[in-house]
């Protein structure tokens, strides 16, 4: 790690207190990270809360690498957009580039929010105030560019209908997310089983083996 000029201390310590003061402000749910770019394999350098248990020393994220590499010190600040943790929450983040007074980027503050009981009581929400649009003239059609987005469309949709994340779903709800699926045949495609288990937050091997269980009947309402 290259040694910081007193310019870039100050920038990581005015981050740093950025961090303490949003985790704070939003709670529980939210956690502050600062990566430090001289070093992209250990660039994380502060966290402030937990969402997704990283410790610090963790490498860059892709989606900042690929930003990075692609703009450089001509990267824009990204706001609102939607991730994943490594066990099925979904989040909402947002990345902000730090930057010296000459425009050089030297690392970035990030933002995660964890949505996932929001997203559930949305969809209590919606129960209530939404409106019955059945009957096959009320379909949407989706016009995906690759077959991952055709996937996630079904699989969103599957999750609508079940009104709670995979994530915070006990074993019989995914059992009865995942009868939905094999019903739409999903997981006869290449890829599906990997896909869904990214959603549900586990391994393929326990899709595997929940879709054993329906298969063989013995999980069966």
């Amino acid at each position: 790690m290259e040694e910081q000029t007193p310019e870039i201390k100050h920038i990581f310590q005015t981050a740093k207190r950025l961090a303490d003061g949003l985790a704070q402000l939003l709670g529980r749910n939210a956690e502050v990270v600062i990566h430090d770019f001289s070093d992209l394999s250990h660039s994380l350098v502060y966290v402030a809360g937990s969402v997704t248990n990283r410790q610090v020393g963790a490498p860059i994220t892709d989606l900042a690498y690929k930003k990075i590499k692609e703009r450089g010190d001509d990267v824009e600040d990204m706001h609102g957009y939607k991730t994943v943790s490594r066990n099925g929450r979904i989040l909402k983040s947002s990345t902000m580039f730090l930057r010296t007074s000459t425009g050089r980027v030297v690392g970035c503050l990030c933002v995660n929010f964890d949505i996932t009981e929001f997203l559930n009581a949305k969809s209590l929400l919606d129960d209530l105030t939404g409106f019955d649009d059945s009957g096959e003239d009320m379909r949407e059609e989706r016009f995906a560019s690759s077959f991952n987005e055709t996937m996630g469309s079904l699989i969103d949709e599957a999750v609508a209908q079940a009104g709670k994340q995979p994530a915070t779903m006990d074993k019989e709800e995914r059992l009865s997310l995942l009868r939905v699926l094999e019903e739409q045949e999903v997981f006869l495609f290449k890829g599906a089983v990997n896909q869904v288990a990214r959603v549900f937050g586990v391994s393929r091997y326990t899709i595997y083996n929940y879709l054993k269980e329906i298969r063989s009947g013995e999980n069966d309402i």
